[in-house]
């Protein structure tokens, strides 16, 4: 539109494209879109992610959802025992 391109100085009409995190995109690419199914990732943390049709809450913040193609929900979670913490404590 007219004033957000006034506003960010990018040209009306250009494309904007949005992406995603590399757990959502690891789990897009290992083809884990059916309810119920669940995917893990060991990359720079561990990451656990679900795929459910409706957001799960919840209320300590651990567990987030993530809208995805086909009207669903990419329920997860990270943690710090991934290949970056390997590397810290296993030099070499």
């Amino acid at each position: 539109c007219a004033a957000a391109a006034e506003v960010t100085g990018i040209r009306a009409g250009t494309p904007i494209v949005a992406g995603m995190t590399d757990g959502c995109a690891a789990q897009l690419g290992a083809g884990r879109l059916t309810p119920g199914s669940w995917n893990s990732v060991l990359g720079t943390t561990l990451l656990l992610k679900g795929v459910t049709r409706e957001p799960l809450r919840d209320p300590y913040g651990v567990v987030y959802s993530h809208r995805a193609p086909d009207d669903v929900w990419l329920p997860g979670g990270a943690s710090s025992t991934g290949a970056g913490a390997i590397s810290r404590d296993v030099p070499g």
